[in-house]
Formats: C-alpha cells, sequence, structure tokens
C-alpha cells in the first residue's frame, strides 16, 4: 500500500494541533513554516550532530514565537477596529511560564509593535523586568506575595519611567503598599485582584472561585476603595485583575468570569476610582492535541473567538453602566510560548513485544496439556470464534499463572505458556478494526503487545507535564513520514523509574496509548515532542541526575541555507549536576586517585588500568547527561 505526506500529517493530527506553523515536507521530514522559508527539522538534527552538538536537544523558534504573539495581538486588533472599541490592548508575558534568559529576550523583541510588557508573580521575577522592559507604553504587572522590598522596587521603578503595577492580592499588602510609598514619597499605582464567583474549567479550576489562593472577595474589594477614599489616594486604584486558571478549555468559562469582573471594574469607577485597566489574566489554552473540545487537553475556540469574547463582553457592559472602556490585559502565557520549543529525541534501541511466527515452531508438542491446549486454539482462531477462544485462552494463562504461585507448575511451563499466549494475542488483534464494537474489550492487549522504544531523554527533565498531570505533547517522527509506519509504540526514557514514560498520544481522532512508528534501522531515528515551550523547562527536575538538555535557538533564512542558529545553551556536564546536590567534582577526582593509588600499591591494578579508569572517570565528569549516541 503507498503512503504519502498527506496520510502521515492525518495519522498524527499535525494540521490541527500545529496552528499552521508545522508541517510534512516533500521529503517526507517534519518542518518549520516561516514567512522567510521552512526549516527542515530532520536536516537540523543531523546538522547538529555535524557540529558536535549532542542529542537530545531542545529546539527554540523565535519566528514561531514571533507568530503566535503576532497573532495574538493582532486578534485584538482587528476585534477593537471592529467593535469601534474605545480602549487599547496592552498583554503582558507572565515571566513564570518559562524564565530562560534568551526566550524572555525573544519575547520582548517580538512584543515591542505592541507595546506588550511583563508580569512578575515573584521578587526575582521583577528583578527579570525591570532592566528589560523599557518602552514607556508596556505595563509591568506585579503579582504574587510581595514583602516591602518587592514593592520598594517597583515603586522606585517608577522614576525610570517604568509601569508598574503593584496589584493588591492580600489585603495586608496593601500596608506595605501605602507605607512605603509614603516614606519614599513615591504615588503608588494600584490594582486589586478579584475572587470571583465564576470558576474556570479543567485541571487547573480549583485556582479561582471563592477558594481561591490569592484575590479580595468582594467586601474585602470594598474595604479597599474606602482606605484609598480615606487616604485620599483613590485615583491611584487603576487596575482590576481576575484569574480563572490554567489552559482554561472552554470558552463560555471566559465569558461568565468577564462579564462578572466588568460589572466590578463599571461599580469600581463608579466608586470614584479613576482605574484604566482591566487585567483578564492567563488561561487562554493551546490544543494539543488538535481535537478542538473542551478535554483537558483541547480547547473549543481559537485566539480571535478568545479577542472577540473578551472585547464584545467588556464594551457592551462598560456602555450599559456608561463607563470608559478599559485598556484590555492579557496574561496569556502559555498561547505565547508553548509552540516555540521542541525536543529533538534520539531512538536509541527497541524492544518488540511481537514474536515472530517460526518460534512456534520451537514450542514442544505432547509436554504440557495446557500448552497443547493453546495451540491448538491458536491454529483454529478464526474471526467467528475469536471472542470465545481469547476467553478460553486467558482462563488457561490465568490458570497457569496461578498453579505456578502454588508451586504446581515448573517454568519450562509457564514460559511457553506465555509465548503462546503472545501468539495467540498477536494473531487475535489483526481480526479487529479499531471501530469494531468488541474492540473495547481487547483494549489492553494492544498496549501489552506495543514495542518500546527506547529514548535518549528524561521525562522528569523534558517534559514533566506528561508525568505529572497526563499532559499530552504531540509526538512526531522527524523523517520518513512518506514511508507508512508499521509498529506501535510506547515511549522509555533513560531513567531507571517505571513512571519514566509516555504512554499518550495525539493521533487523527482522539487520545490513543500506542504511537505509529517506523521500525529501527542501522539509520538514526528522531522524534520530535512538540509544544514545550510553556512551563517544562522550568519544571523539569534532576531524576537520575539527568539535567537541562543543550538548547539551540534557530531562526529561518532566506539565503539557501534554509535556518541559522542564533545562540546555543549548552546543556549541564555531569559535574554541574553533582554540584547541584552538593557533590564536590573535584574532591570526588581526588578521592579515585588515592583509591586507585592504594590499589596499585596492593597489586590488585597496573598503572595502565589505574591510568584509563582515571581518564573516564575525569571524562565522565565533564560528559554530557546524557548518553552518546553512536550509530
Amino acid at each position: 500500500m503507498t503512503w504519502n505526506n498527506e496520510q502521515s500529517e492525518a495519522l498524527y493530527n499535525v494540521t490541527n494541533w500545529s496552528a499552521g506553523l508545522f508541517g510534512v515536507n516533500a521529503t517526507g521530514h517534519m518542518e518549520v513554516k516561516t514567512p522567510l522559508g521552512n526549516i527542515d527539522l530532520k536536516q537540523l538534527a543531523d546538522d547538529l550532530q555535524g557540529r558536535g552538538i549532542e542529542l537530545p536537544a531542545l529546539v527554540r523558534l523565535p519566528d514561531v514565537l514571533n507568530a503566535r504573539i503576532s497573532h495574538l495581538a493582532e486578534s485584538f486588533k482587528e476585534t477593537i477596529e471592529e467593535r469601534k472599541y474605545r480602549g487599547k490592548y496592552r498583554g503582558v508575558y507572565p515571566v513564570k511560564v518559562n524564565q530562560q534568559r534568551q526566550l524572555v529576550d525573544e519575547v520582548i523583541q517580538c512584543s515591542r509593535p505592541y507595546h506588550l510588557g511583563l508580569e512578575c508573580g515573584s521578587k526575582p521575577e521583577l528583578l527579570i523586568a525591570l532592566p528589560r522592559v523599557k518602552d514607556p507604553e508596556a505595563l509591568i504587572v506585579c503579582n504574587g506575595y510581595k514583602d516591602a522590598e518587592y514593592i520598594e522596587m517597583a515603586l522606585l521603578a517608577q522614576k525610570l519611567g517604568r509601569n508598574c503595577i503593584i496589584v493588591v492580592e492580600q489585603a495586608k499588602e496593601l500596608d506595605l503598599i501605602l507605607k512605603a510609598a509614603n516614606e519614599l514619597d513615591i504615588e503608588p499605582r494600584i490594582g486589586v485582584r478579584a475572587k470571583l464567583a465564576s470558576k474556570g474549567v479543567g485541571r487547573w479550576a480549583t485556582s479561582s472561585g471563592d477558594k481561591a489562593k490569592f484575590g479580595l472577595g468582594m467586601s474585602g474589594i470594598m474595604r479597599l476603595t474606602q482606605r484609598l477614599q480615606k487616604a485620599n489616594l483613590l485615583h491611584t486604584l487603576e487596575l482590576l485583575h481576575f484569574h480563572i486558571g490554567s489552559q482554561v478549555s472552554n470558552i463560555r468559562a471566559f465569558k461568565s468570569a468577564i462579564k462578572e469582573s466588568a460589572y466590578i471594574y463599571a461599580e469600581l469607577v463608579k466608586l470614584g476610582a479613576p482605574m484604566g485597566f482591566l487585567d483578564v489574566g492567563g488561561g487562554l489554552g493551546v490544543d494539543y492535541d488538535g481535537t478542538r473540545t473542551d478535554d483537558a487537553s483541547s480547547i473549543n475556540y481559537d485566539i480571535p473567538e478568545y479577542a472577540h469574547a473578551v472585547i464584545s463582553t467588556v464594551q457592551d457592559i462598560c456602555d450599559k453602566k456608561e463607563v470608559a472602556h478599559p485598556h484590555i490585559v492579557t496574561e496569556t502565557g502559555r498561547a505565547m510560548v508553548a509552540h516555540s520549543s521542541l525536543l529533538i529525541v534520539p531512538v536509541l534501541d527497541v524492544n518488540s513485544q511481537l514474536r515472530p511466527t517460526e518460534e512456534l515452531e520451537k514450542i514442544p508438542e505432547n509436554t504440557y496439556s495446557n500448552v497443547d491446549r493453546l495451540k491448538e486454539l491458536f491454529s483454529q482462531l478464526e474471526e467467528e470464534n475469536a471472542q470465545e477462544f481469547y476467553h478460553i485462552a486467558a482462563g488457561i494463562r490465568d490458570e497457569c499463572i496461578n498453579r505456578f504461585q502454588l508451586g504446581l507448575c515448573s517454568l519450562p511451563e509457564r514460559a511457553f505458556v506465555d509465548e503462546l499466549y503472545s501468539h495467540f494475542t498477536q494473531k487475535l488483534l489483526t481480526m479487529y478494526s479499531e471501530d469494531d464494537p468488541r474492540h473495547h474489550e481487547l483494549e489492553g492487549l494492544h498496549r501489552d503487545l506495543a514495542d518500546i522504544y527506547y529514548c535518549n531523554f528524561s521525562v522528569f527533565q523534558s517534559a514533566p507535564d506528561a508525568w505529572a498531570i497526563d499532559q499530552v505533547f504531540p509526538i512526531v517522527p522527524l523523517h520518513r513520514l512518506n514511508e507508512k509506519p508499521t509498529q506501535e509504540a510506547m515511549l522509555a526514557d533513560l531513567t531507571c523509574d517505571s513512571d519514566g514514560r509516555i504512554d499518550r498520544f495525539v493521533s487523527n481522532w482522539d487520545i490513543t496509548r500506542t504511537l505509529p512508528l517506523h521500525e529501527k534501522d542501522h539509520e538514526p531515528y528522531y522524534l520530535g515532542v512538540f509544544l514545550l515551550g510553556a512551563y517544562q523547562e522550568i519544571l523539569g527536575d534532576l531524576h537520575n541526575l539527568f539535567g537541562d538538555t543543550n538548547a539551540v535557538h534557530v531562526a529561518a533564512v532566506n539565503n539557501g541555507k534554509g535556518y541559522r542558529i542564533l545562540d546555543l545553551v549548552d546543556g549541564d556536564r555531569v559535574h554541574e549536576v553533582l554540584h547541584y546536590v552538593q557533590f564536590d567534582h573535584h574532591k570526588m577526582l581526588g578521592s579515585m586517585r588515592k583509591q586507585v593509588e592504594e590499589s596499585f600499591q596492593e597489586g590488585t591494578i597496573t598503572l595502565p588500568e589505574g591510568k584509563r579508569l582515571l581518564q573516564t572517570y575525569n571524562k565522565g565528569l565533564n560528559d554530557y547527561t546524557y548518553l552518546g549516541t553512536t550509530e
């Protein structure tokens, strides 16, 4: 059967999750689509190896980042113009989503035409923002827990022309703000975060509503306005903020929250606060699986629909209440940066669960009754009796396991039964199509018989949400996409942890438990893990001391080369991750030298052997934490 690129795009649902930013080219390679030309990701993987940049490697794509930021800002601009809305769009990027310096700088560069700023949720993040946001029209929104030093920096930054708005998230913060403002003789710019009755949907819905961690309820907001009015500072209240969670999958949740917040905003204006900004927070989701549903890994809306929901809802309520339209602030970090990073992962080895048919001949006859019975079932298996025979075969295997646990079954009999059962189920699955109503009973067999593709990466370091919250990330071979994949696979990483695997995948119709892949030959086989730009780098941990991967910043060029590497951030070396856990590699090497010398004196090691051991040990301390790939 012939196979083409369009079928691969459909199989891996590329068109729907990629937002038009990725695709399959004429040579069957995954590519990045940019206005300056497309970047062939298989060629990039080969070229990285040729440059001596070891894989796995995180690839950051400024062109994709620019496309996402532009799409967000232009969607608001078009809606504002279409609706004749009288406020402006002033989005901010939440630094917490990905604090890597190179990415933050790229966000600021891409945001300049739209005067987008940064959101800080902590004092260290404010330290990042202050020297970088130089646009006098861009905001720095100060959220999170605050101490006196955090507030003092935000106030003094106004002397540099920074638009720092300090958002009150807990009642006691207002005392700190007013005290610092009085001591410094600087008038503060204040916002307040509201606890809405409206809640988000999805995994982070509990971060909103009456029991939310941050924000003031309606009585708290009233007390804040009264306190400011008493201090003759009500005119410093400029912004109302709310947040209903991350990755909000249903647009109706947004509409409800925006409506409630717009009424609060209008009432604050009626109370005498000038206001000016309505910050609708984050939550704008990413369609990780491309299904356009309200499932946790998807969204049932797009960016233009989101922008229209925000602008139209606020406009209608403000017009109804005869209040000036506020400038709209969003904190949509995930939607800005998720698409801009992918991980190139080499496959190291494959463990196939499928048994070659010729192995049946090696199983002896007339030795064990259960073995003979399974052989008979296998030979007589047909679609008409498949379901009945499956139940019989499963019963024989269960009975064999029970007898083995009682010491009544030998190891050879147990091994032969297991082997025959694998052959039986392998043959059985070829008789059922995926949409057969009886198929659900066999779903576990597909997983049991899936190949295990061992990959040179750590789930815990590079895609921690896949482990922690069952987040689905699109995974696609970077090449051979003009060939039909013949294997069903699950992915295993390098860690010695049973959770170090990925067994939920994006497909053309739903989340599946196996991933169609090609049979690995002697050539390198690369997979791409996409949409990793949001949260994954900063949440990654050092399970088994696998550290940060190499990271390359790659931009498209139209000079015939296709791309250029803008920057390389070296991944962790072994001695660096050892330092994180308080091991001194110099002392470790010194200790090894002493032990080698003692062993030489005792005659248990020769000088050449000792030299080689120390050289290997020293090299290991300075190596990449991931495996070297040799083909």
